[in-house]
């Protein structure tokens, strides 16, 4: 590594943490204010949980609200932005270096840092996920556990042969209900079933239906009924509770690994299989920001910087918001269906990247 790799490397290094700590600060003082503070003062949260949960969300904001690339974005427009107008740049021009070397420990940092977020989200990132959710749940939640919010009804509409599921009570601790009514519609009778508790048997991986009736009905022959009592019998469908309730998996508790597992394991169709597929690529598209926002940077730097550095931030601000807009809409549509789950994670980069590859490649030199 060359002395300017090691100069360029130390002041955007620098320069990002400083602009990272800056808008995470921002973003939990903005939250408490606007957002948490209710619940913290009318359910007494000890300050110890509200230290511990914004210490936790560091990773949501880092990736999900791509902090991290518009820390590096700031950093780079600053950085090379001072470069230019201290006449750096042009002495490195004047020596012999062109952009293209210039741009090898740029691209480095940016890379070290998409790969330490990509490693972070991966291991700490899913688990202090998990532990949000409780936090949440438990101290900024407006139901607590225990109360009637944990015994919510609940309703399955795709099960197997066609059968609907509609449970009146439902403890998702215990998988357990009560008050279940199921029925499904066939080509010449119609089933259905009555029955006062429902249990997930974790020994046989069943569902077990209790004390009930099972009837069936044929319109065909003047609706004759047929009915069986039902002191304990298997589920007619055979679905898990991972499957059933994976519209409620928040897949930023699952590495990708995890996600991807799951995915295989289960046949999901429809919103489900669109949210997971487009929440798994951008899971890879994340990291690849960092050094797509720096590419960006600097081929801006290089015309800011002759003029006012003072602009770059807002430049970087506006640029950064122009991409999260992008890729809300291209979410929205990827998980309406209106388009392609694997092509609405991608499309907002691709943009961006052949944006940066054009600016980079009209640079004067």
């Amino acid at each position: 590594m060359t002395t300017l790799d090691k100069y360029l490397s130390k002041r955007l290094f620098g320069t990002f943490f400083k602009t990272t700590l800056s808008l995470i600060t921002l973003f939990i003082v903005i939250d408490i204010l606007t957002h948490r503070r209710p619940d913290i003062l009318e359910q007494d949260v000890p300050a110890q949980i509200v230290i511990e949960y914004y210490l936790l969300y560091i990773p949501v904001m880092l990736n999900n609200f791509h902090m991290a690339p518009l820390s590096l974005l700031i950093a780079g427009l600053l950085v090379f932005g001072t470069f230019v107008q201290r006449v750096e740049y042009t002495a490195m021009l004047a020596s012999g270096i062109g952009l293209k070397r210039m741009l090898v420990a740029p691209l480095l940092v940016s890379f070290t840092i998409g790969l330490g977020m990509l490693v972070m989200n991966e291991t700490l990132g899913t688990h202090a996920a998990l532990r949000t959710h409780e936090i949440e749940y438990h101290y900024f939640g407006k139901i607590r556990t225990g109360d009637r919010g944990s015994r919510d009804g609940i309703f399955w509409a795709q099960l197997d042969n066609d059968w609907k599921c509609d449970i009146r009570k439902f403890n998702r601790q215990s998988m357990t209900g009560e008050h279940i009514f199921l029925y499904a519609h066939h080509e010449d009778y119609y089933e259905q079933i009555e029955a006062k508790r429902i249990l997930w048997d974790t020994e046989t991986q069943k569902w077990l239906l209790e004390d009930g009736i099972w009837n069936v009905y044929h319109p065909n022959r003047e609706w004759i009924r047929s009915f069986t009592r039902i002191t304990q019998i298997e589920a007619p469908f055979q679905a898990d509770p991972e499957f059933l309730f994976s519209s409620e998996i928040d897949t930023r508790t699952q590495s990708i690994a995890e996600l991807s597992a799951i995915m295989k394991k289960h046949d999901f169709q429809g919103r489900t299989l669109r949210r997971m597929t487009l929440d798994l690529h951008t899971k890879f598209v994340s990291p690849l920001l960092c050094i797509l926002f720096m590419g960006l940077a600097i081929p801006f730097s290089i015309r800011l910087g002759r003029g006012n550095v003072s602009i770059g931030l807002s430049v970087a601000i506006f640029l950064g918001l122009i991409y999260i807009i992008l890729s809300s809409v291209a979410q929205s549509m990827g998980y309406s269906g209106q388009l392609s789950p694997i092509l609405a994670a991608w499309i907002p980069f691709a943009v961006y990247f052949f944006a940066s590859s054009a600016l980079i490649y009209r640079t004067p030199t």
